[in-house]
């Protein structure tokens, strides 16, 4: 927040850019696993990813008529890049936690500059969705966002981009 003080009012962009740039294997292997979640914080990173020297940050606030909503970030061939969207999408506070449905499910998807798709997530009811692959070459790729479910008027995501080499647990 001290590098873009706007993100105070946008916690999504927060944390994707948190998720987008945890790239401390916690576990030590070569991938990320269900153990690692995202990986470990790294601040460098984030701040690389606010700064743009590796990665992007943008927020929008989309509505059902405006999906899909691409956003578009360069790579080059062999960069580990990790994109994520994150949003806020709201429950009913009345309902219990083991209950209550996300009034919005979205999926990502990202395309390699001659828009074929290299990866994509639609895990079903959370609020966010995370990427990660080998660009297999450079130029522009453009990252995707599908509605599986919008049942609100309207939701901020946060997306952010992170391009360069995972780390091991030291």
């Amino acid at each position: 927040m001290q590098r873009k003080p706007i993100l105070k009012d946008w916690p999504e962009s927060i944390k994707a850019v948190l998720m987008a740039s945890a790239v401390i294997n916690l576990e030590g292997d070569a991938r990320l696993s269900e153990k690692d979640g995202s990986g470990g914080i790294e601040c460098d990173s984030a701040d690389d990813v606010l700064t743009v020297a590796a990665g992007v940050e943008t927020r929008n606030t989309i509505v059902p008529t405006s999906i899909p909503v691409d956003y578009f970030f360069r790579a080059t061939a062999g960069q580990t890049v990790r994109v994520v969207i994150a949003w806020n999408s709201s429950t009913d506070p009345a309902s219990p936690p083991t209950t209550d449905v996300l009034a919005t499910d979205l999926g990502l998807y990202v395309y390699d500059p001659n828009d074929v798709v290299v990866t994509g997530s639609d895990s079903f009811n959370d609020a966010y969705e995370i990427v990660e692959f080998v660009a297999p070459s450079t130029g522009i790729y453009k990252a995707s966002i599908l509605s599986r479910r919008f049942d609100g008027t309207s939701e901020q995501i946060g997306f952010a981009v992170w391009r360069g080499t995972l780390k091991n647990r030291l």
